[in-house]
């Protein structure tokens, strides 16, 4: 995949989420194709969407801020433009106290404790 791929590919995923999923087999060919990366019953639906929620919510936030910004921003920058502030976003989250949490938590093999600063 190329760099202008990589870079448009979350906004293509989001675009093509967006449509229920169909049970004519569509789900795998989306899977497969890399526009969902899984599919659920309807009934697991809201469980497994509030799981995924609280994971996000348990790592470092700033992290989660900056890469949502870099992701919404694809379409509103050129290419060269989006490596530039995607290279700026994440200079942001590693002068954070929660990169360095996350870094050393790694290191020592146990869980992070983020601040959010």
């Amino acid at each position: 995949v190329d760099d202008a791929a990589r870079q448009r590919q979350p906004e293509h995923r989001a675009q093509q989420h967006q449509g229920q999923v169909g049970k004519d087999g569509r789900d795998r060919a989306q899977v497969a194709a890399g526009l969902v990366s899984r599919v659920f019953p309807l009934p697991e639906l809201m469980s497994r969407a509030r799981a995924m929620a609280a994971l996000i919510a348990s790592v470092g936030q700033i992290a989660v801020r900056m890469a949502l910004k870099a992701v919404n921003m694809t379409e509103e920058v050129s290419l060269s433009e989006g490596k530039k502030l995607e290279a700026s976003l994440f200079g942001v989250c590693c002068g954070t106290n929660d990169f360095r949490e996350g870094t050393t938590a790694f290191l020592e093999k146990r869980k992070p404790r983020f601040t959010r600063s």
